[in-house]
C-alpha cells in the first residue's frame, strides 16, 4: 500500500530494487533527488552502505506487518514531495512514477510516466475483461518492472483481489499454476519466456483466465493456450508510452495450423483507447508509410511519458512534437507494418535493444560497462538463443604476462556486475584477437563464433 500512499500524497514514487547491483542503486538515488526513502530495515541499512547520498527523510516499516518502525521525517509535505517532479499538481502532466530502464550510454534512464496514462490503461483493460469486485489477478512482477502497475492496479481500483506471488514461486510452474487454481486467478499476465515454462510442466490452459502475453515477442509455442482460455491477449508497448499501448486477441485454432505446416503470424493488434499510431519512414523526408510497408512505429496520446528525468539531450531525441497531429509522439525504435485489417505487425529492431524474460536491455550499455575494465580494449554483447553473449578484444598493453585469462574474465565480470542488473550479465564470455569485419567496415557479428559448450 505504500505506492497507492505516495500517489494519494500527490508524488511520483521511483522503485529500487535491493537485488540490483550496488553502483546501480547508487546512481539511481543520486540521479533522481528523491527527497523521502521508504524501506524495510534490511534494505534501509544496504543502502545505507551504498555509500550513496541518500534522502534526509526516511521511513522505515517493518516488511511483514507493513506498519511503521522508524519515521525521520522533519519537513517533507505532500507538496515538496512532489515538486521535484511537477510543477502543477493538478495538471493532467502529473507524475505517477520514474522508472529506469536499460540506457545506451552504460548509465540507466529514468522514464517519467503521467498518472493519466496509468488511469487509461487500467481502465481499457478493465473494461475489455470486465474486471470487478469478483475478480482475481495474479502478480508475478517486481515493482521495477511496468508490467507490475497493471497487475497492482487493475484489481485494487476495481475492488478485486491481488494475488503476489514470491520470487521463488514466480520460477516454480507447478506451484504457480496450484496457487492460481486454489485461489480462483481469472487475470494473468506474463512474458512468453514464463509461459514456456509452464507448458513444459504439463499445464496446458485454463477457459476461466484471462491471459495477457507480451515483454518479448511472441512465440508459436504458445498458441494453444488460445484454445483453452477466456481471453489470450498478446500486447505490446515500451516503458515511454505507460506498459501496454496495442493489444491482440489470439483466436483458437491457430496451433492446428501450424501443425499442418501452415504460416501463422500474431499481430502485436491495435492501439488501446487514446492512443494514437503512426507508421513513419526510415529515411526523411517524415512521412507516414501506406499499409503493408515498413516503417518505424511512433506512438502517441495520453500514455506518452513527459521524457527522461534529468536528461532533456534523451528527451528531444525521443520524445517529439507530432507532426502528424497534436501533442507529442514517442519514437519506438520498431520497425512495424500495418496489415489491411488494421492491426500492426513487429518486424524487427532499428537498433541494438533486445528483450530478454520481458526485460529492456540495450546491449550498448552492457558493451560500455564491459569496457570500463583495463584488459578489455573493446567489448561487443549479442544475444543467441535468448542469451547473452560478451565478445571481448582484450588490451595486450594492460595485461601482464602470462595471464590467467580464465581468472581475468572473472574478474572482469565480477567488477562489471556491480552496475549490470542481474538480467544483464552476459551468461558467456568469448575472447577473440580481432572481430571480424563486413565489405563496409562494421562489425560482422553474424560471423562471431558461438560460445563453448
Amino acid at each position: 500500500m505504500t505506492i497507492f500512499g505516495i500517489l494519494k500524497a500527490g508524488a511520483a514514487y521511483v522503485p529500487v530494487d535491493p537485488a540490483f547491483p550496488p553502483d546501480r542503486q547508487s546512481y539511481m538515488f543520486s540521479h533522481s533527488q528523491c527527497q523521502l526513502l521508504i524501506a524495510d530495515k534490511e534494505s534501509f541499512t544496504f543502502a545505507t552502505e551504498l555509500g550513496a547520498q541518500l534522502p534526509s527523510e526516511y521511513i522505515i516499516v517493518d516488511s511483514t506487518t507493513g506498519t511503521i518502525e522508524y519515521c525521520q521525517q522533519a519537513s517533507v509535505t505532500s507538496e515538496t514531495i512532489a515538486t521535484i517532479y511537477d510543477t502543477d499538481l493538478a495538471n493532467e502532466d502529473k507524475l505517477a512514477y520514474v522508472l529506469y530502464t536499460s540506457g545506451s550510454t552504460g548509465k540507466p534512464k529514468g522514464v517519467m510516466v503521467k498518472q493519466a496514462g496509468v488511469v487509461n490503461i487500467v481502465t481499457w483493460f478493465a473494461d475489455e475483461m470486465k474486471v470487478g469486485a469478483g475478480s482475481v489477478v495474479m502478480g508475478l512482477t517486481t515493482f521495477c518492472f511496468d508490467i507490475s502497475v497493471l497487475e497492482i492496479f487493475l484489481p485494487l481500483t476495481r475492488g478485486g483481489l491481488l494475488i503476489l506471488a514470491d520470487s521463488a514461486t514466480q520460477k516454480n510452474p507447478f506451484r504457480l499454476v496450484d496457487i492460481m487454481t486454489a485461489t480462483g486467478v481469472n487475470v494473468f499476465q506474463a512474458t512468453p519466456t514464463t509461459y514456456e515454462m509452464m507448458l513444459a510442466s504439463g499445464w496446458s490452459g485454463n477457459d476461466t483466465i484471462d491471459f495477457l502475453v507480451g515483454g518479448e515477442a511472441f512465440r508459436p509455442s504458445l498458441l494453444s493456450i488460445a484454445d483453452n482460455c477466456r481471453s489470450f491477449r498478446n500486447v505490446y508497448g515500451p516503458t515511454e508510452t505507460t506498459i501496454w499501448s496495442l493489444s491482440y486477441t489470439v483466436p483458437a485454432g491457430q496451433s492446428a495450423k501450424v501443425k499442418s505446416g501452415a504460416a501463422v503470424v500474431i499481430p502485436i493488434g491495435c492501439a488501446i483507447s487514446r492512443t494514437d499510431l503512426y507508421v513513419v519512414a526510415e529515411e526523411l523526408p517524415v512521412r507516414e508509410m501506406p499499409y503493408g510497408a515498413e516503417g518505424e512505429l511512433w506512438i502517441g496520446g495520453i500514455g506518452v511519458a513527459k521524457g527522461y528525468l534529468h536528461r532533456p539531450d534523451l528527451t528531444v531525441e525521443k520524445f517529439l512534437s507530432n507532426p502528424f497531429g497534436s501533442g507529442v509522439v514517442y519514437r519506438t525504435g520498431d520497425i512495424v507494418k500495418q496489415l489491411e485489417g488494421g492491426e500492426y505487425v513487429f518486424v524487427r529492431r532499428m537498433d541494438d535493444q533486445v528483450k530478454i524474460d520481458g526485460f529492456r536491455i540495450e546491449l550498448a550499455e552492457i558493451e560500455a560497462v564491459y569496457s570500463q575494465h583495463d584488459a578489455v580494449e573493446q567489448a561487443v554483447a549479442l544475444v543467441r538463443s535468448n542469451k547473452i553473449i560478451i565478445y571481448l578484444k582484450l588490451n595486450k598493453d594492460q595485461i601482464p604476462a602470462p595471464v590467467d585469462v580464465e581468472r581475468l574474465l572473472e574478474d572482469i565480470r565480477s567488477r562489471s556486475a556491480k552496475s549490470l542488473t542481474y538480467y544483464m550479465v552476459p551468461k558467456y564470455a568469448v575472447v577473440v584477437t580481432e572481430f571480424p569485419q563486413t565489405a563496409n567496415g562494421k562489425i560482422d557479428k553474424k560471423a562471431l563464433p558461438d560460445p563453448p559448450e
